[in-house]
């Protein structure tokens, strides 16, 4: 998992990488979320 995250950090150089570093930060959050309210219901049920 670590490789690759580490890979196309490296691939991107320029100004677009600010934006798209912050894009994979949210998305990681997002699917943190995501993935904590699914465990939240199935906790819930079972």
């Amino acid at each position: 998992m670590n490789k690759e995250t580490k890979k196309p950090r490296i691939a991107i150089v320029g100004p677009g990488s600010i934006g798209l570093d912050l894009m994979y930060k949210i998305k990681k959050i997002t699917n943190l979320k995501l993935h904590s309210l699914l465990e939240g219901i199935r906790i819930a049920k079972g």
